[in-house]
């Protein structure tokens, strides 16, 4: 599950991300529902996996919108 949140993310960062010092923004609203439906899981299990590249310091989300780190 984690691998095709990942690449969904990934395929985010590459198409719509707008490059800033030290981090990319995908400007487009993205709930954790929208998430799972595309990636075909639950929406619980999406948020665990959020949480985890969170905590990683991966990814920053607030108000539905993803923040990437930069060098992570």
């Amino acid at each position: 599950m984690e691998d095709r949140v990942e690449r969904f993310l990934f395929g985010l960062y590459t198409n719509f991300g707008q490059e800033e010092d030290d981090y990319l923004q995908v400007n487009l609203p993205m709930t954790h529902q929208l998430i799972a439906d595309v990636v075909g899981s639950s929406r619980v299990r999406v948020s665990q996996v959020l949480s985890e590249l969170s905590r990683e310091e991966k990814i920053k989300m607030k108000r539905n919108r993803i923040t990437f780190l930069k060098n992570k």
